[in-house]
């Protein structure tokens, strides 16, 4: 990926006028759909709770504070209060309140309730999903769970990949990631190269057979986690609870397996340190060590893998 400096202030303008203001830039179009959705719902709470916020700093943070007690005792999600939270930094960037009561609480609920992560998949339950793709017909989709499985990738990464992301030089290529996860927080530029010459073929013709622009998976994130669900069924491993992050521990988990270097994992996978895969990797392992599939069912997964292309 090259950036191109603009000589003149007139081209600078020029140049930046379609990407918007820079506050904008500072989250992605989903994180600040998930910010708004959640100032909407504490706005919501406070209009049924009979809490009037009047403008107030001290009025606006007991309510919050009281809202996130009530998320809780709810059973509702935290990512909501980490959206909300977050919002009154992006909504209000000139008024910066003093939230460090809201998140201290936050910290603390995420302490005593660790998230419920999607579990790893196996190298043939991985190979079995990219297979259900190629056989429905759909190969740039099956491609790129793949991909998803070997570079660790997040599910938002490998669902927007586009053909122009892709760099290929002989029989390897490295595709452009672009705004990801890691970036928005540390800056930078992340990509996942792969030198494996079977992965580089699949790939390249991925690319060929993909329109410009579009996403090489061929549908919206919602269309494709429809997908998704139908081909666990079709492949009888509903049970599993598989998600599409799944591809991603799967990948990681595989790799410890087969005695990847943790601190080669860490890299490929964009952690910043290893503590944050310490955890991560031995809970995956730990999963798939008591996992056991039944004869049917490993007939099943091994017919779809075959249908991935050699």
């Amino acid at each position: 990926m090259v950036i191109v400096r603009q000589p003149t202030k007139a081209a600078r303008k020029a140049a930046r006028e379609p990407l918007g203001d820079l506050m904008s830039l500072l989250l992605t179009p989903a994180r600040a759909r998930r910010n708004r959705k959640a100032a909407q719902l504490f706005l919501d709470w406070a209009v049924q709770a009979r809490f009037e916020i009047d403008g107030s700093e001290k009025n606006l943070q007991a309510a919050l504070v009281r809202f996130i007690l009530e998320w809780w005792q709810e059973g509702e999600s935290k990512e909501v209060v980490s959206s909300l939270l977050q919002s009154f930094k992006y909504l209000m960037p000139s008024e910066p309140l003093n939230l460090s009561l809201q998140w201290r609480l936050y910290r603390r609920w995420g302490a005593k309730e660790l998230p419920a992560q999607a579990p790893p998949s196996t190298t043939l339950e991985a190979l079995a999903i990219a297979g259900q793709a190629f056989r429905d017909g759909h190969w740039g989709l099956g491609v790129m769970l793949l991909l998803a499985f070997d570079g660790y990738l997040r599910t938002g990464e490998f669902c927007a990949a586009l053909p122009e992301d892709f760099d290929f030089v002989d029989q390897s290529f490295v595709l452009h990631l672009g705004e990801t996860k890691g970036v928005a927080r540390r800056g930078g530029v992340e990509n996942y190269p792969c030198e494996d010459a079977r992965l580089t073929k699949l790939a390249k013709r991925a690319c060929q057979l993909a329109q410009s622009g579009v996403p090489l998976i061929g549908r919206s994130q919602q269309a494709f986690r429809g997908w998704f669900g139908k081909a666990l069924r079709a492949l009888q491993l509903q049970a599993r609870d598989l998600k599409p992050y799944s591809l991603r521990r799967g990948g990681i988990t595989a790799a410890v397996r087969a005695g990847v270097p943790v601190s080669t994992v860490v890299q490929r996978a964009r952690w910043r340190t290893p503590k944050v895969a310490d955890v991560y990797i031995r809970e995956g392992d730990a999963l798939l060590a008591k996992l056991k599939h039944t004869p049917d069912v490993l007939s099943a997964l091994k017919a779809a893998a075959s249908c991935v292309p050699c």
